[in-house]
């Protein structure tokens, strides 16, 4: 197993890598794909199982390819800029959220104040984590 961080960014390009094929149905080799993709084998294979794991694609796997279904549901997230988008929403979801805390904290009461500033703080660690996860 390759010590290989799989990120948002590599998950999109194994993705790409399945659309371009423009069909439903594709046998996918791992030896062929990793020498494409410039990844190593057990990567594509575990990044195939995570994307049949979240209902993008069905496999079936033999002795020697991998027998790939598409589903309309990856064709709808490759056309809406993929993981990497996904991720790049989810942090200007946090941060918009922290920023409306942060309103709302000057508007609250002593007594709520701390627990709105406790929920702020929650939300800019969570923001701050994610920037540790940029490819």
């Amino acid at each position: 197993m390759s010590n290989l961080l799989i990120t948002s960014t590599i998950k999109d390009q194994v993705l790409s890598s399945l659309i371009s094929v423009n069909s439903i149905g594709i046998t996918a080799n791992l030896y062929e794909e990793s020498r494409d993709l410039n990844l190593p084998p057990d990567v594509i294979e575990s990044i195939y199982d995570y994307f049949e794991e979240i209902g993008l694609i069905t496999l079936e796997k033999t002795y020697d390819s991998i027998e790939i279904k598409m589903k309309p549901k990856a064709f709808d997230l490759y056309s809406h800029g993929g993981f990497t988008a996904e991720e790049e929403l989810l942090k200007a979801n946090l941060q918009k959220l922290d920023h409306e805390l942060r309103i709302l904290s000057d508007k609250l009461s002593p007594s709520l104040l701390e627990t709105s500033n406790k929920i702020s703080s929650i939300a800019s660690c969570i923001v701050s984590a994610l920037a540790l996860f940029k490819p």
